[in-house]
């Protein structure tokens, strides 16, 4: 760390100039007049520019830059060490939460996705019924449905949805909207069908009664899972490279998840349910220790909370749900490795004024969908994460304190020659 730590400050720090591969320890001498005395390198000889490299206390041999007039150099290098370390740690960003706008008529938001352009889609609900939309900048859109009730399962990048609609009829049919209107892709109309997963390219899954389905993006057809010792099997994820899992009934009231790719399904060993797939296929799943993120080369991470969703997992990996904490339920977030009830990473004056109690959905910029409380009344939000400067930005502002640094040392040195 500090050979690593030294040779990127040496970098960023005006004042040598003929950096060695021993960039640490120049540094050193550089920084601290007795750092020689302690660490001393051989004299020696390397392949570079500067052949011979020798330390004394307080000066460096190599480009003869003295310890006593570096002040302005361990500003910046303590510098690069705070933001170096700050930027390795990879912790959760802070959040700003927003409440997402009532319906005319007292109808309730219910968020349920949110896409990369922050499209959001849901519903709302009220005595007379459901409807799906999709909310943005612009407004609200409403999908077209005959019936009196709706229900979105999930918005891809794409601006498509999947939506479950009733007809006319009553019956109630998966649909997938886009830019040519809603298309139903229940490959046997005549049947009530159930939509329950999209892919980020425009494939989904879901069931007619006890059989399941899968649109291809041009036509659905049905799927048979065929697993041998399996009562029933529901498909409840899907992803870009046609890769569905689910949940198999195997015994009783028992369940495993499964996995179905190149035409074959098989069991996934020791996973007593799959939710959702991406394109990397990982998989959230549950086992006996909790929900987990099973990763493409089957290692585990446990989450510590909830997460039963197709939505939960978005494409880096990253997932939302909830659990219990100190009795109440509270929304959490999966990134990196680390998982984090939401409600901590609340930036701005309102953060007290929140409760956020689930979360649905998480895009790819770290967009979070979810219900909450705000002064105790049931709303939907969107949290999005607090922009923080980039590591280009964290070295422009390095390399000016070091500009300042060389010319204080320029100044030093033409009063120290008068």
């Amino acid at each position: 760390m500090q050979a690593r730590l030294g040779i990127q400050a040496a970098i960023l720090i005006p004042g040598c100039f003929k950096t060695c591969s021993r960039s640490s320890a120049h540094l050193g001498a550089m920084l601290y007049p007795n750092f020689a005395e302690v660490n001393r390198p051989p004299v020696q000889a390397w392949d570079d520019p500067c052949t011979r490299h020798m330390f004394r206390p307080g000066r460096c041999l190599c480009c003869g830059f003295p310890g006593r007039q570096a002040m302005p150099y361990r500003i910046a290098a303590t510098l690069a060490a705070v933001l170096g370390t700050s930027l390795g740690a990879q912790a959760a960003p802070q959040y700003r939460v927003e409440m997402l706008p009532g319906l005319d008529g007292g109808a309730s938001f219910n968020a349920v996705g949110i896409n990369n352009r922050g499209d959001v889609a849901g519903y709302s609900e009220n005595s007379a019924g459901s409807r799906s939309f999709i909310y943005n900048k612009d407004g609200f859109s409403f999908l077209p449905q005959s019936g009196n009730s709706s229900v979105p399962v999930a918005i891809n990048n794409r601006g498509q949805v999947l939506y479950n609609a009733n007809t006319a009829s009553g019956q109630t049919q998966p649909f997938l909207y886009g830019p040519k209107g809603a298309l139903n892709i229940n490959p046997d109309p005549g049947n009530w069908g159930m939509g329950r997963a999209l892919s980020s390219s425009g494939q989904a899954v879901g069931n007619i009664g006890d059989k399941n389905f899968y649109y291809d993006g041009k036509i659905s057809r049905y799927v048979d899972f065929d697993l041998e010792g399996a009562r029933a099997a529901f498909a409840t994820g899907v992803n870009r490279n046609g890769v569905i899992v689910g949940r198999a009934m195997v015994s009783g009231e028992a369940t495993q998840g499964f996995i179905y790719r190149n035409g074959r399904a098989s069991f996934l060993d020791g996973l007593s349910d799959a939710y959702a797939v991406n394109d990397n296929g990982q998989i959230l799943s549950v086992d006996g220790g909790g929900y987990l993120l099973r990763n493409s080369d089957g290692s585990k991470s446990y989450l510590g909370f909830s997460a039963a969703g197709s939505n939960a997992l978005n494409q880096r990996g990253w997932v939302v749900g909830n659990t219990v904490v100190d009795g109440a339920l509270h929304a959490f977030v999966y990134r990196d490795g680390q998982s984090t009830d939401l409600n901590r990473l609340i930036a701005g004056p309102d953060a007290s004024r929140w409760t956020l109690v689930s979360a649905a959905d998480i895009n790819e910029r770290g967009q979070i969908v979810g219900t909450g409380l705000f002064d105790g009344q049931r709303v939907s939000f969107v949290a999005s994460p607090v922009p923080v400067p980039e590591p280009g930005t964290w070295a422009l502002m390095l390399c000016g304190v070091g500009v300042i640094g060389a010319a204080l040392r320029r100044r030093n040195s033409i009063v120290a020659g008068r």
